[in-house]
C-alpha cells in the first residue's frame, strides 16, 4: 500500500489533471485504488474532480473539508473505491469544479496486485 499526497494549485481551471506529472499515474503492474480524500479549498464541497482509470470514470468527488493546510483524515475524508487500475492503464484526476482561493490536497491509496489476480477475472 501507498498513500501519495498532492497538493494542488489555488487556480487549477476545470479538465487539469491534479495529479500530472505524478510517477504513479501509470504502472506496468496492477493495482488496486483503495481511497481517495480530496480536501482545501474554501468551504467543503466548492473543489470538485473526477476520477478515471484510463477512460472509464469511477468516481465523482468534492472536497469534504475546507480551508487551508489540512490533510485528508482516513475516518473523514477518505472515500472507498476498490477499482483494478490494469498494468498501463492510466490514473487521472480532472478537476470537475474548480476551487476558491485556497490550496487543496487530494490524497490517494493505491495499492499493487499480484499478478494472478488480473488472472483470475477481476474487475
Amino acid at each position: 500500500m501507498a498513500l501519495y499526497f498532492v497538493e494542488a494549485g489555488t487556480a487549477l481551471a476545470v479538465g487539469t489533471n491534479i495529479i500530472r506529472d505524478q510517477f504513479f499515474t501509470i504502472a506496468p503492474v496492477p493495482r488496486i485504488l483503495r481511497k481517495v480524500g480530496y480536501v482545501g479549498s474554501t468551504n467543503p464541497a466548492d473543489a470538485g474532480y473526477a476520477c478515471l482509470i484510463g477512460p472509464t470514470q469511477v468516481l465523482n468527488g468534492f472536497n469534504t473539508t475546507g480551508g487551508a493546510n489540512i490533510v485528508p483524515t482516513a475516518d473523514v475524508d477518505m472515500l472507498e473505491v476498490n477499482e483494478i487500475i490494469p498494468p498501463n492503464v492510466p490514473l487521472s484526476f480532472p478537476v470537475t469544479v474548480a476551487g476558491n482561493t485556497a490550496q487543496t490536497v487530494l490524497a490517494i491509496d493505491i495499492a499493487n496486485l499480484p499478478p494472478q489476480a488480473m488472472r483470475r477475472g477481476r474487475r
